[in-house]
């Protein structure tokens, strides 16, 4: 039993992230119009996700961080796939602001659950 895979379709990520690692729309202009692409490193591995956000939705989140940035987490959500290619990608990414009570400790890393029907 200990040595079962369990075949899953997605997992759901949830990555706590901090405004400075973020480009701004200076550095994400050079994006095709209308998406952010960013590209995450899990420290210590050679994994690397990328993720495609909606462009007007990921400047409002960080124009409704940057009016409270002491009280405010910034958090990347969405669907980790296997991309056609063979790397992975978060599919229906989103950057959510939450209030610091609502989010992830400081100390905390990265969640990743599994999903069913993405």
């Amino acid at each position: 039993m200990a040595n079962d895979v369990l075949p899953i379709k997605v997992l759901s990520v949830h990555v706590p992230l901090e405004a400075s690692q973020l480009p701004r729309e200076e550095s994400a202009s050079n994006q095709p119009a209308g998406e952010v692409i960013l590209r995450i490193e899990l420290e210590g591995s050679a994994l690397v996700l990328s993720a495609r956000l909606n462009g007007k939705k990921y400047r409002r989140a960080l124009k409704a961080f940057d009016v409270a940035p002491a009280s405010s987490r910034l958090v990347l959500q969405g669907w980790l796939h296997q991309a056609e290619d063979g790397s992975l990608e978060v599919r229906d990414a989103g950057l959510q602001v939450s209030a610091e009570s609502d989010s992830f400790p400081a100390d905390q890393g990265s969640e990743l659950a599994v999903g069913a029907d993405r």
